[in-house]
């Protein structure tokens, strides 16, 4: 800890020798290293100091992660939010001297004459998800729909090897971007990951899938939560249950794509 404040001082000053001026300063990242120390430069000298949001913020319901630095430590003044969601998520938690705009999502997204793609796209999160990702392939499969899965880089080679004989295919070549634009699948299914809300952008159908681990209040996404997870002295099994929660939801997924 020590090493990071002589760090940041020894960067604040060398900031401070150049004669910098402008009436407002944006930037990235306010929470990320020089960004922040620019922040401060400016806030000093009475700059109004703004900061894009960075990913999708949303307040984390069990497993924190490093990431909620993004919007626990802002530096600016203001943060630019991409929607009334996310601002209502980190209202609590962002610094009481930091104002919450929402400015729009910045980026557009091209939505018309897209390729109808007859399989249901299942997003899946990062590592510390992955018992949680292969129940939702497994209840998946077992409705005898058609998917393509596209797991973390993280759980890639685990996902893939497990599944590689299944009839499934796996997503990755494009970027989700490009293939979320290119393509209208019969919906997007996912947890724990902003990649559902990316999917909202191009007009698909998502679907998320509600858990022990769930990290994120529904935001309006059809919801179901077809498996739990059942304790036994020696492991964790997986108990696969229907229940009127998950009926309609359910029913909507396996008719429109059943094989």
């Amino acid at each position: 800890m020590f090493s990071i404040v002589v760090l940041a001082i020894k960067i604040v000053k060398r900031i401070e020798k150049y004669d910098l001026s402008c009436e407002q300063y944006i930037c990235f990242n306010s929470s990320y290293l020089l960004e922040s120390f620019f922040c401060y430069y400016f806030r000093i000298r009475g700059v109004p100091t703004l900061s894009l949001q960075h990913g999708m913020y949303f307040s984390y319901n069990n497993t924190v992660p490093l990431d909620v630095i993004n919007y626990e430590n802002v530096c600016s003044d203001e943060l630019l939010c991409w929607g009334e969601y996310s601002k209502q998520q980190i209202a609590s938690l962002v610094p009481s001297d930091v104002n919450l705009t929402v400015a729009g999502y910045p980026y557009s997204s091209y939505t018309e004459c897209k390729l109808n793609k007859d399989f249901y796209l299942v997003v899946l999160p990062r590592k510390i998800y992955l018992e949680q990702s292969i129940a939702l392939v497994e209840m998946l499969l077992s409705l005898k729909i058609k998917l393509i899965v596209r797991p973390h880089p993280s759980i890639k080679s685990e996902i893939e090897s497990e599944f590689s004989d299944k009839g499934i295919l796996f997503g990755g070549e494009n970027s989700l971007k490009e293939d979320l634009k290119e393509f209208s699948y019969l919906g997007v299914i996912g947890f724990n990951t902003t990649a559902l809300f990316e999917a909202l952008l191009y007009d698909q159908v998502v679907y998320c899938f509600d858990e022990a681990n769930s990290e994120f209040e529904n935001p309006g996404f059809g919801v179901f939560d077809g498996i739990g997870l059942k304790k036994s002295s020696s492991s964790l099994e997986k108990e696969f249950f229907y229940s009127r929660f998950n009926h309609d939801v359910l029913c909507e997924i396996k008719n429109k794509g059943s094989i």
